[in-house]
């Protein structure tokens, strides 16, 4: 019990080190005592620890900032007769809005009200020690923190388990905590003290990061996706290299409002690539564009703005600094999205590359919850090349899912020709390159797709054949004082054979939208789409008309072709229009016709085929495509219900066990065909980018 207590008492005494040693690392605190040597609050025995006084030997503390007054004896304290006021210095990393990312220490000192003469206070100044805290801090010695850390768990073996386990009980913080460990202490393009205000959870580090965010998104994407813009070349290169082009999209006035938010926002990562770069070590030049078509026209008028510090840059050294390794550094803002600023340029894909970036970064797009994102997507698939990397962020890792999603789908409808995501040979290459383009304009067909549609031909098949028997062979199924399965086999293929130019139309649609690969408004096309074939069964519908009785009777063939064409179309536009008289209905065909509210029933279809379509775009686009294709399967089961419901509440139709059985095996088959061919196997794609060790730049050669 007593060894429980014990350790119990050594882990608070831990969290109070941790703590302490926390505040030690954000904030330095210097105590002048009245009439003795300086001693340190906190922080440490910073000023030598000579002849340092006790606490207790005086009880009139002041504080200062160890960059406001150096230090402050015990006559100068007698001399102002105040005590000096308080003040506090920091060395977190300070906003970009206060001028330095690199982590100088703020400091404030108020001036103590003393109404001595001045000349005493300079010989005291004159004379004044040094500063309780030095400017430049000593390095921590990251070998003695370790070798302490390995004693202790050699020697209490039970703690560093009690330690290891340990959760706190405080969900937000046992995440806060997560989040600042997951930072690294040490990155290729970001400065330490930068970086280590991510690592912290302070109201100055918050504030730092919201200013630093942006140029730490891009320096971490460089790092990842453009591994080459940090790799030292083999031979020395001059002041020549390569540009580095990145194209931010989705901007607006948050970026481009004036020439200062576009400094604040990008000036750091300039400043963090400039003082990485080397003669050896490319680019030389970083274009930034951003594009979006909420950037204010002022602002694309405003031009190139230079993103590097004064002095640097026209074809110089600089003079060394920051930045001073980079020779050009600049930012445009185009008003325009970025498929019409791509295609700008002109309608082929080469032009479109030529315009390429080596980096496309996207904050906080919000793709899955905006349409106008995936013409976008579209046209980078199928115009950029495929080494383009792309970064997309959000604000929270759920709504990132849902971006990848979006994404997801749009890749797997746009791929054309050869298969991007399957496995290649060792040497890179792939097939036959006539293989590969066999099916460039209209899709990538697998073997799946060519299963899944064999299996609904022969469901189709087999469903037409009772009604195609019933036609060539009716004393199979008819009998002289019924002529229903007659009527039922003609209404039968009368509806498939409308199929036809309908699936004609809809391959037509596919195969143009394909070969001229350009992005469209979905809702704008199937409101178009939906409009048109309003106005077509308008023009169709009164031609139907005249197509009454096919299968009324054994010789209905013998009233067609009708010789009174022209009459029977102003009879249907009549009937569609509700105007046709009551006895020219019942007895001027040989089937009475039924006028009422059929123009009522043309629109409502026409409107469900609207809806139709615009739910399919909605599904499609908020990355539910599976939903939606098994939506078709259960549509199919859900038909074949309602047909044995039919067949069940009216007592005229009794198809028997054999037909029952066929459409069932019909249904059947057209369900796994219709899961086959939307089941496509692919490797998933994945976004997240391999690439090469990058050695650690700040570290000295031995």
């Amino acid at each position: 019990e007593s060894n429980a207590e014990e350790e119990e008492e050594i882990i608070d005494f831990a969290a109070l080190a941790e703590r302490a040693l926390r505040t030690l690392d954000d904030e330095y605190v210097a105590t002048v005592r009245a009439g003795g040597n300086p001693v340190v609050a906190s922080g440490g025995d910073a000023g030598g620890g000579a002849g340092r006084r006790r606490p207790e030997e005086d009880d009139r503390p002041s504080t200062v900032g160890y960059e406001s007054l150096p230090a402050v004896s015990a006559a100068a304290a007698s001399a102002t007769g105040n005590d000096v006021g308080e003040a506090a210095a920091t060395t977190e990393a300070s906003s970009e809005s206060g001028g330095d990312e690199g982590g100088e220490a703020a400091t404030s000192s108020p001036a103590p009200s003393s109404s001595a003469s001045a000349e005493p206070a300079l010989d005291l100044f004159a004379a004044a020690p040094p500063p309780v805290i030095p400017r430049e801090l000593p390095p921590v010695d990251s070998d003695a923190v370790l070798r302490a850390m390995s004693s202790i768990r050699l020697r209490a073996p039970s703690l560093a388990s009690n330690l290891d386990n340990y959760t706190p009980q405080n969900p937000h913080i046992a995440r806060t905590a997560e989040r600042l460990s997951s930072v690294p202490k040490i990155h290729p393009v970001i400065p330490r003290a930068p970086l280590s205000a991510f690592r912290r959870d302070t109201s100055k580090a918050v504030e730092a990061t919201a200013n630093l965010s942006r140029s730490a998104t891009l320096a971490e994407a460089v790092r990842r996706c453009v591994p080459s813009a940090l790799a030292e070349a083999e031979a020395e290169g001059g002041s020549g290299g390569p540009t580095l082009t990145i194209h931010v999209l989705g901007c607006d006035h948050v970026e481009c409002a004036s020439a200062e938010s576009m400094r604040s926002a990008f000036g750091p990562f300039v400043r963090w690539m400039g003082a990485v770069v080397s003669p050896r070590r490319p680019p030389r030049e970083i274009l930034l564009e951003l594009v979006g078509p909420n950037v204010g026209e002022g602002a694309e008028r405003r031009g190139a703005v230079n993103l590097l510090p004064s002095g640097v840059g026209g074809g110089g050294s600089g003079g060394g600094g920051a930045g001073a390794g980079l020779r050009k550094a600049e930012v445009t803002c185009r008003n325009a999205t970025y498929h019409e600023y791509l295609s700008s340029s002109g309608s082929s894909s080469a032009a479109a590359a030529a315009l390429a970036p080596d980096l496309i970064v996207a904050y906080n797009a919000g793709i899955w919850g905006y349409d106008s994102w995936v013409p976008t997507l579209e046209y980078l698939c199928r115009h950029l090349k495929q080494s383009t990397p792309a970064v997309i962020t959000g604000y929270t890792l759920q709504e990132v899912e849902d971006d990848a999603e979006v994404v997801e789908e749009v890749l797997l409808r746009c791929r054309s020709g050869r298969n991007q995501w399957e496995g290649q040979d060792g040497d890179g290459g792939g097939g036959d390159d006539n293989d590969e383009a066999s099916f460039s304009s209209w899709g990538a067909v697998t073997e799946q797709h060519v299963c899944g549609s064999f299996l609904i031909l022969v469901a189709a098949i087999l469903g037409l054949l009772p009604a195609v028997t019933t036609i060539v062979y009716p004393g199979w199924f008819i009998e002289e004082e019924n002529m229903l399965p007659h009527r039922t086999a003609w209404n039968t293929v009368v509806f498939a054979l409308s199929c036809i130019p309908a699936a004609v139309s809809q391959l037509y649609k596919e195969h143009t939208l394909a070969h001229f690969r350009q992005p469209v408004d979905s809702n704008q096309l199937n409101f178009l789409l939906s409009a048109f074939q309003f106005m077509f069964a308008a023009v169709v519908s009164p031609l139907v008309y005249a197509l009454q009785g096919i299968g009324f009777r054994g010789d209905w063939l013998s009233v067609y072709p009708s010789s009174r064409i022209s009459a029977n179309f102003y009879d249907g536009a009549r009937c569609f229009g509700g105007m046709l008289d009551d006895g020219r209905a019942a007895d001027g065909y040989p089937e009475p016709a039924y006028c009422q509210c059929l123009w009522w029933i043309v629109l409502m279809h026409v409107l469900s085929i609207m809806v139709v379509g615009f739910a399919v775009d909605k599904i499609v686009h908020a990355g539910a495509a599976k939903f939606m294709h098994r939506g078709i399967s259960i549509g199919i089961v859900l038909a074949v219900i309602a047909m044995y419901v039919y067949e069940i509440t009216d007592d005229k139709i009794e198809y028997g066990p054999i037909a029952h059985t066929w459409n069932f095996a019909c249904a059947i088959i057209l369900v796994v065909g219709s899961e086959v061919f939307h089941r496509v196997s692919m490797e998933e794609p994945a976004f997240e980018t391999i690439y090469p060790e990058i050695g650690n730049l700040y570290e000295e050669d031995d």
